[in-house]
């Protein structure tokens, strides 16, 4: 009985092992990808002298180391640790706690920041003497004052002119406003200052009754931009937020767009490229001691890598919210272990996946809310390979292992020994290695076309 369960196990072991793609195979497939991605965050950087993005800091693997005795009775691998892998208490606090950079403070500030970006101008002024109640052909410049009204009562001017036309300082005064300063035609032009009805304020350079230049907008609650516009729209500045939320960087249209930095929430902090107010394309985002670094998509972390100050990184692919930055897809490397797979909405590991310890020890399988579920294979450093369900029969693991090229019934115990077994414990392994054997080489397909899907 024992000879025909030899050879069944080794009919089947080598024709599995052929059909499936290599764990070192997969991991090549996955980190080119990373790589490429890697390559284009480290050359990133602000271009704008006012930014600068953290810089990136690469994290090594820890090195591998095997130990245990092989015996044909039993094989304690006791060094490599359990089977079962235990869920980071730190990962999982940092789960449980969530990720929160926006307050309600800072959001609504977010939302309504550009309700007032372009106020009210001036009137138009026609430079036609005719178009103005008290004009004249004759100048009024230096310390001269002439007060004109237009005709169809929509403003008044008080100050120097120029064939009857506003022309030098003097004052604008309409419904909703007053400006102060350099006249040209009729219109705003050069230094100048605004005062709105409602408690806006400007102050700088206008063009043809525009804000062009350098400038700084007051919106009265607490608000302030500062910086360069362009046809009354701000284009680069800094911009402060009623609740202490800063931005420092390009806008378009009002929006945040290009390059800049926003510093929000309490020691939460992006920098890297917008797109119509939202995070888009390469950036850093900073949340308290966590950093993630890499691809944004309307204002969510797509791709890239997460670091927590003391627990190890993440990379891959993520679900994400601005408010919840969870891996989906990708590496996650801890001081502990190096898993490569996928991940549920919790984030914890889900679907086929591979957990590597510090000391080379590898387990692959399915994973299940974090745990090791249902079958998988152990490979030690120093070549041990055990195969079969998990947790089943009162042992971690019960199917097959190797012995000097062949493969024998066995199964891990709670102490982590391989033992080799014969008799009706050997017929159940069997059952046990062939369903194994099949889930595996389906597994390693399902993790192979995720990845590829992902990329």
């Amino acid at each position: 009985m024992a000879n025909k369960l030899l050879l069944l196990f080794c009919l089947i072991i080598p024709s599995a092992t052929l059909k499936a793609q290599t764990y070192a195979d997969q991991q090549r497939q996955y980190r080119s990808y990373q790589a490429q991605h890697l390559a284009t965050v480290r050359a990133y950087s602000v271009s704008a002298s006012s930014y600068s993005a953290p810089a990136y800091r690469s994290s090594g693997t820890a090195g591998s180391s095997g130990s245990g005795s092989t015996n044909r009775g039993s094989t304690n691998n006791s060094g490599g640790g359990t089977v079962r892998a235990t869920s980071n208490s730190n990962w999982s606090a940092y789960i449980r706690s969530d990720i929160k950079p926006w307050t309600n403070d800072d959001y609504d500030d977010y939302s309504k920041r550009n309700t007032s970006w372009k106020p009210e101008p001036p009137p138009p002024a026609p430079k036609e003497a005719g178009y103005y109640t008290g004009s004249t052909s004759s100048s009024c410049q230096g310390d001269c004052s002439e007060t004109l009204v237009a005709k169809n009562k929509s403003f008044t001017y008080t100050g120097n002119t120029l064939n009857g036309v506003p022309n030098g300082t003097g004052i604008i005064k309409w419904d909703v406003g007053t400006y102060t300063g350099e006249v040209k035609d009729g219109r705003p032009n050069g230094e100048g200052s605004t005062t709105w009805n409602n408690g806006l304020y400007h102050k700088g350079t206008y063009s043809d009754g525009q804000f062009n230049g350098r400038g700084t907008m007051d919106y009265g609650d607490g608000s302030i931009f500062t910086g360069l516009f362009e046809k009354g729209l701000p284009v680069k500045g800094f911009q402060r937020f009623p609740s202490g939320m800063t931005y420092d960087g390009h806008f378009l249209n009002g929006e945040f767009h290009g390059l800049g930095e926003l510093k929000f929430g309490t020691n939460n902090l992006y920098n890297g490229e917008f797109k119509n107010g939202n995070f888009e394309g390469k950036g850093v985002l900073e949340v308290g001691k966590t950093t993630v670094t890499g691809d944004f998509r309307n204002n969510k972390a797509y791709y890239g890598t997460i670091r927590w100050e003391k627990t190890g990184e993440f990379t891959g692919f993520f679900h994400q919210t601005i408010v919840n930055i969870i891996p989906k897809i990708g590496e996650q490397r801890d001081p502990n272990y190096t898993y490569s797979g996928s991940f549920d909405e919790n984030g914890k590991r889900s679907g086929y996946g591979y957990y590597v310890e510090p000391n080379g020890t590898k387990t692959e399988g399915q994973w299940i809310k974090g745990e090791l579920s249902g079958v998988g294979m152990r490979t030690y450093a120093n070549g041990q390979i055990i195969k079969g369900r998990v947790d089943y029969k009162g042992v971690k693991m019960l199917g097959a292992a190797n012995h000097e090229g062949n493969w024998y019934p066995a199964h891990l115990d709670l102490q982590n020994t391989i033992k080799f077994l014969d008799g009706e414990a050997a017929t159940e392994c069997s059952a046990a290695l062939i369903a194994a054997e099949d889930y595996i080489i389906a597994g390693r397909k399902a993790y192979n076309d995720l990845m590829s899907a992902a990329q």
